[in-house]
């Protein structure tokens, strides 16, 4: 889909409009909003020309000077004598009866037109011979009404699905359902429209007419036989919900596909809707729909392939699968080769009615330990994609034989930490030249301390790492830090290059507690920017990685991905610099161009590091966050916090007795002046400061900061001035590992590198200090007074 870049509405016949998508409240879309949908379900689904298309037209009332505006009609023909469809359009339902008693219904008279439209995308109707039908009877252009079956390509997709979710459950509620009825019956309606959707696309039967509840049961009854195969719920053969409830709902639904939706609809629709039936919390089971379709825009998936996820949870990978290959010829062979195992009876019911939603249902679902069934199945799959459960606390607890059989724990017999196991059973599976893709933490690529993980995955072809930025799984409740490990099932005795990527943005807001979507906007006004469908446009980096990847698998002859020749750049490590790395470092961020060219440039202006200057005995320098205050009875002291530092300022206002800091863990530091402190903390790398104070026998820092003492003061300044540089911020970032709180090894510290100030800088530096001490004394003054 081609990205414009607008901010304004774009219309398919008259292009871009200066019009707003949403109303001066912000809350609600614009009637020209809900006017441009119309068009493109008549354009697009109807096949109406769009030289028959003429907005606000004036009917004119008698002979008086009165007239009604009709939103829209639709001429017969090109001679535009007469008018075929008049439709009244508003921006929501509020005055939908208003509407058509005076405009839609007089002025469908007053022309005699055919067909009458009132829209607003959720109270929708077609008016015809003085009866109402749903939209989805619109004829074709050219055809009469009912000369032509209703299919799934006459349907829409699915837009507000919260608003058509509440409606569905307030017509069950009104007729006092109560709530565990209510799901169980919706679940009922939902098999038997998928049923429809996918068995009756030519002529559904999910329509209301006469015969809406005797269609409906039929379907249901035979949803029921099809879904029952391999359900991993009891489903009820008695239909649960009242025939006029039924009708209604029918009514509702009947214009929309459920298939035809976007993935994140039915996401929204399932962690609502599946919560409820199910009655449990499915944050556990959440997995962002941007990482879904990004993994599954990677793979270039045969008919014959056979995909499997050994630690299934909700299935939202293989979910991912089947919603990019929906429309392929392809889709009724890959959807039979997809596996789903998980030992967790909910898991999966989870997964049961997750795919069921995204159409599928019947998927080769076993529930099995895949650690215990070491062998079962090995050699057999194509790819496997997998988010397993990680963590120290998420262990293995079964036999120490059947341990034996991992080889990636030989010598961490101790470690049955099940996010490791599962990297070597996912292996196993794969066949020769088989695609492991998997969710892992970060700590597992780049912590000292787990390098026989990395010695395990090198003697396969490590094709990529993509670092996620952290919380991007906060949805399920885990701040890990997280990467995607991408691994070929061959071995290659030359060297290769290994793509390398970390993106920012992801699509939605991982920082915030609601997750929300982001979108792009216009930087000067902050504007929404649209595409030609006037769809807000994501603002996420994986688009662009998913090209640079592609670029990446054209030019390594890589199959089993997509591949595309397009003219972008991509940043790679070649396996040898691994290798040669001391613990086996893979962290992405290291590697990026940007980062690289950073580097390079820094070096080139004479940088070097503390380590260096230490062992040409330029200065004495000592790094350490180790204890070195011995508190004195009844003594008042200052405690500096992380979050009582911040871009060189710290704060003195946090008083305690010595008895107070005995029981804070962290405040173990002593301070003196001119000691540098910065936090090893990444997600607080803006928080250091130099000590000022003269006298500092008082001060007590938080052992979260690396203490930095430099004996030479140009050397001094020259590291302090750094900090304030993206030089420290990037580097910061490329040296940060670990997954739960990621931060820096005291011997990172050593590595910055910096420039050493010349005379002027100098100068200019120990002015800014000076300036910031006499600014720190007249505030503690004020503050005092």
């Amino acid at each position: 889909m081609e990205a414009l870049m607008n901010t304004k509405l774009y219309c398919p016949i008259r292009g871009l409009l200066n019009v707003d998508e949403k109303d001066k409240s912000g809350l609600s879309f614009t009637e020209e909003r809900q006017r441009i949908e119309l068009v493109k379900f008549l354009l697009n689904k109807k096949k109406y020309p769009k030289e028959l298309f003429q907005f606000e037209y004036i009917i004119k009332i008698g002979t008086s000077n009165q007239k009604l505006r009709a939103d829209l009609v639709i001429w017969k023909d090109e001679k535009k004598e007469k008018v075929e469809i008049i439709a009244e359009v508003k921006k929501n339902g509020k005055h939908k009866e208003k509407a058509a008693i005076l405009q839609l219904e007089p002025g469908k008279k007053l022309l005699n037109a055919k067909y009458g439209i009132y829209f607003d995308d959720e109270n929708n109707y077609l008016l015809y011979n003085n009866d109402k039908y749903s939209i989805t009877k619109l004829p074709d252009y050219g055809f009469d009404f009912d000369s032509k079956k209703i299919a799934i390509n006459d349907l829409r997709e699915i837009n507000n699905i919260d608003s058509l979710y509440s409606k569905l459950d307030q017509l069950a509620h009104n007729k006092g359902f109560s709530k565990e009825k209510r799901y169980e019956g919706i679940f009922q309606v939902i098999l038997a429209k998928y049923y429809d959707e996918k068995y009756n696309s030519k002529n559904l039967k999910f329509i209301s007419n006469k015969n809406t509840f005797k269609n409906f049961t039929d379907l249901y009854t035979k949803s029921m036989q099809y879904y029952n195969i391999s359900s991993q719920i009891e489903l009820n053969s008695q239909i649960i919900l009242s025939e006029d409830v039924i009708n209604k709902i029918v009514e509702v639904l009947e214009e929309y596909s459920f298939m035809k939706s976007d993935i994140g609809v039915i996401q929204t629709f399932f962690m609502k809707f599946g919560a409820n039936f199910l009655k449990k919390d499915l944050a556990q089971y959440y997995t962002p729909i941007p990482i879904i379709k990004f993994i599954a825009s990677l793979i270039d998936v045969k008919s014959n392939n056979r995909i499997i996820d050994p630690a299934g949870g909700s299935g939202d990978f293989l979910v991912g699968i089947l919603e990019k290959y929906k429309n392929s010829d392809t889709f009724s062979l890959i959807k039979e080769n997809l596996h789903y195992w998980d030992l967790s009876e909910d898991a999966l019911k989870v997964a049961f009615i997750n795919m069921v939603l995204h159409g599928d249902g019947r998927t080769n679902i076993e529930q099995l330990d895949s650690i215990e069934r070491f062998d079962y199945k090995n050699n057999s799959f194509d790819y496997v994609i997998t988010n397993p459960p990680f963590g120290s606390k998420t262990k293995w607890d079964g036999s120490n034989e059947i341990m034996k059989q991992y080889k990636i724990v030989e010598n961490e017999k101790a470690n049955k930490e099940l996010g490791i196991l599962f990297i070597e059973r996912s292996i196993k599976l794969l066949k020769e030249n088989g695609i492991l893709i998997i969710i892992l933490p970060s700590g597992y690529m780049n912590n000292s301390s787990m390098s026989f993980i990395r010695n395990y995955c090198l003697k396969y072809r490590i094709i990529a790492d993509i670092s996620l930025p952290p919380g991007a799984f906060k949805g399920a409740d885990t701040g890990v830090k997280t990467d995607i490990l991408i691994i070929k099932k061959e071995i290659l005795d030359k060297d290769y290059k290994i793509f390398v990527e970390a993106p920012k943005k992801i699509g939605f807001d991982f920082k915030s507690n609601k997750l929300s979507i982001m979108y792009k906007r216009d930087e000067k006004t902050g504007s929404f920017l649209y595409d030609d469908q006037n769809d807000k446009i994501i603002d996420s980096d994986l688009t662009e990685i998913e090209n640079k990847f592609k670029k990446f698998t054209y030019d390594n002859s890589i199959k089993g991905f997509e591949q595309k020749n397009n003219d972008v750049e991509y940043s790679t490590v070649l396996k040898s610099q691994i290798v040669n790395d001391a613990f086996l470092t893979l962290k992405p961020e290291l590697y990026l161009n940007n980062y690289v060219k950073l580097i390079e440039d820094i070096n080139q202006k004479g940088a070097v590091s503390l380590k260096e200057l230490k062992q040409q005995n330029k200065c004495k320098i000592v790094i350490t966050n180790s204890k070195s205050i011995e508190l004195v009875d009844e003594k008042e002291y200052t405690y500096i916090s992380i979050s009582e530092s911040k871009k060189g300022y710290y704060s003195l206002e946090n008083k305690m007795r010595s008895w107070e800091i005995s029981q804070i863990d962290r405040a173990k530091q002593k301070a003196e002046e001119n000691d540098i402190f910065i936090s090893y903390l990444y997600g607080s790398k803006d928080k250091f400061f130099i000590m000022t104070e003269k006298d500092a026998d008082n001060i007590v820092v938080t052992n979260g900061m690396y203490k930095i003492k430099i004996d030479d003061e140009r050397i001094r300044l020259s590291f302090y001035i750094f900090l304030f540089t993206e030089y420290f911020s990037k580097q910061f970032e490329a040296f940060a590992t670990g997954h739960i709180q990621t931060n820096i090894n005291i011997d990172k510290v050593w590595e910055f590198k910096f420039n050493i100030l010349n005379d002027e800088e100098f100068e200019a530096a120990k002015k800014m200090l000076k300036s910031q001490i006499e600014w720190k004394n007249n505030y503690n003054e004020f503050n005092n007074f």
